[in-house]
């Protein structure tokens, strides 16, 4: 399938693929039916957050928001001089889709922790809630003066 054939599915499983869609199109290359598969989606959109929550201080505030308007928006929102507390920071996101978006996840994450059984950190929203540190400045790379 191609991104013209994607065009031609139903909007249910257009929505469920495109999330995906921009990190991996390219790995993907003529195979994108592959995003409808839930097996290969899920084990995709995992990889793709993870990503992310290491490119982003390993924090899973920032993660969220970044999976839902992406990690160069998010890079362009860490604060400036010092750490914000991450609901803080939460609320100051410029998108209400994506504000939204993290404080539904954040409110969740305790409900779905309990019903998949798993141990719960004490608090479980604590635990998520590392303060948003300020953007770092970008390394010379290595063996470059200048």
């Amino acid at each position: 399938m191609t991104v013209s054939g994607l065009r031609r599915l139903p909007l249910v499983a257009t929505a469920c693929s495109l999330v995906l869609l921009t990190p991996f199109a390219s790995f993907l290359g003529d195979h994108l039916d592959l995003l409808l598969q839930p097996d290969t989606n899920i084990r995709l959109g995992a990889r793709y957050l993870q990503t992310i929550l290491e490119r982003l201080q390993d924090n899973p505030v920032l993660a969220t928001a970044a999976y839902n308007a992406g990690p160069n928006k998010i890079a362009g929102w860490l604060p400036s001089r010092s750490a914000v507390p991450a609901d803080l920071w939460a609320e100051t996101i410029p998108y209400q889709e994506t504000r939204s978006y993290v404080q539904r996840v954040l409110e969740y994450a305790t409900v779905y922790t309990r019903r998949l059984g798993l141990p719960e950190p004490k608090p479980v929203l604590e635990s998520w809630m590392k303060p948003v540190q300020p953007a770092q400045p970008a390394q010379p790379a290595a063996g470059r003066s200048g």
